[in-house]
């Protein structure tokens, strides 16, 4: 059997990390950095006790083992609405898993988007990856950290697509209106960046389509925590209770 070939995926990797950039002078707008956090506060809510989260399983042990990972080592109560709004803005987010095979995920450590590269098989095989960490001229397997990203762009895989991507060309055009001093014009493009972030409420039908997109993007979260979970498990020798769990994410009551 040919043993696939893992090669760095080149294309888009240049424009990403000048968005990344984009991203980062973009949330220096107080209309920009309100709208983000909005978003991501309407993306991580918590219900009367606090939780962020609802973890269920018919086994205790899985339960136990997974509110212990989610509650003690990552602190999703805490962590997770900030956590949020950068994958928010970046539309990627990388997490280093810190595992060991007796405890599991035992910690995490967030690593910086515009230094990590993501590089699938070179066949196109689905689930072999790995990430290199240029700035530390490391290599990772791909169990080893988790990657959150918004996918919804299949263009820009392997990597995710940033909620202001949209954003970019009002941004830039409002820069130039503010240092022309047209107040009218300021307002405008205010508008029209609120409104391609789906925060600017207008009608019930705008507060439908953003409970949807919230829900579209709560499930991006949703898919790599349960990756998170299920190689917590698989360290702990839970091999035949892999996915035997729910995690909900809870609703929006913002």
């Amino acid at each position: 059997m040919k043993k696939s070939k893992i090669v760095p995926k080149q294309t888009h990797e240049s424009d990403r990390i000048v968005n990344y950039q984009n991203f980062k002078e973009m949330d220096q707008s107080p209309e920009i950095s309100v709208a983000l956090n909005i978003l991501s506060s309407k993306c991580i809510s918590k219900n009367k006790r606090g939780d962020v989260m609802k973890i269920s399983s018919n086994n205790p042990k899985v339960k136990k083992a997974l509110k212990r990972i989610f509650h003690n080592t990552l602190n999703i109560n805490s962590n997770l609405e900030f956590l949020t709004r950068d994958l928010l803005k970046y539309g990627d987010l990388f997490l280093k898993l810190e595992i060991d095979k007796k405890s599991g995920i035992h910690d995490v450590i967030m690593l910086p988007v515009d230094e990590l590269h993501r590089e699938d098989t070179s066949n196109g095989q689905i689930g072999v990856s790995r990430f290199k960490w240029d700035a530390a001229n490391l290599y990772f397997e791909e169990w080893q950290v988790a990657h959150f990203r918004l996918l919804m762009d299949s263009e820009k895989l392997p990597y995710g697509t940033s909620v202001l991507k949209s954003s970019i060309k009002s941004w830039k055009e409002l820069q130039i209106t503010e240092n022309s001093k047209n107040f009218s014009d300021v307002t405008h493009y205010q508008n029209k960046i609120l409104s391609s972030l789906k925060v600017l409420k207008q009608n019930e039908q705008s507060d439908i389509r953003l409970s949807r997109y919230i829900n579209r993007l709560q499930q991006f979260i949703i898919v790599e925590l349960r990756r998170i979970a299920n190689i917590h498990l698989y360290f702990l020798g839970f091999d035949n209770e892999l996915n035997n769990f729910e995690l909900t994410l809870v609703e929006s009551n913002k």
